[in-house]
């Protein structure tokens, strides 16, 4: 079984030259402007997964989690969120942790070669022992942008998390 979470996060990058070329641009209702690295979250990403997986924000499991929140990264930074996976099947089953369908977009939203993944890095702390039907795990994820960033054009960029068993 395989749990697809889809990640939706947007990066600004700290571009004084693109501050300069559009000094006639308005300000936020922050009062910044989207170049200077502080700006709107984006939105909730929406997290699927199969039946016998359930994702949950706390360890009762009285809410399933339909989006996680990352909010704004900066390079250097890393931001973590606490899931808890109950097994929700008949058998124990360890699962495993992968990312795919990495997009990224420069200013003007032109794509950008999937290979600015190598400047991110999505881990989490799971010890990869089997969960028990019915058990339930917590799990902290974990997600990094690298400083060496800095170098580049990434403004915008999503991707799936995938989980499975």
């Amino acid at each position: 079984m395989v749990a697809v979470l889809v990640v939706g996060l947007k990066y600004y990058q700290d571009s004084r030259q693109a501050v300069e070329e559009n000094s006639q641009e308005e300000e936020n209702q922050d009062g910044h402007t989207p170049f200077d690295g502080i700006g709107p979250p984006p939105p909730p990403t929406p997290i699927t997964g199969p039946p016998e997986l359930g994702i949950y924000w706390e360890s009762n499991c009285s809410t399933t989690v339909e989006a996680v929140e990352w909010g704004m990264l900066s390079p250097g930074e890393t931001k973590s969120v606490t899931l808890y996976f109950r097994n929700e099947g008949d058998t124990k089953a360890v699962p495993s942790l992968n990312t795919s369908n990495w997009v990224f977009q420069d200013f003007n939203g032109t794509d950008l070669s999937e290979e600015y993944r190598d400047y991110f890095s999505l881990s989490w702390d799971y010890n990869s022992t089997a969960i028990e039907a019915n058990q339930i795990v917590g799990v902290v994820l974990s997600l990094s942008v690298f400083l060496d960033i800095q170098e580049q054009d990434v403004v915008t960029f999503a991707f799936d998390i995938v989980i499975g068993w």
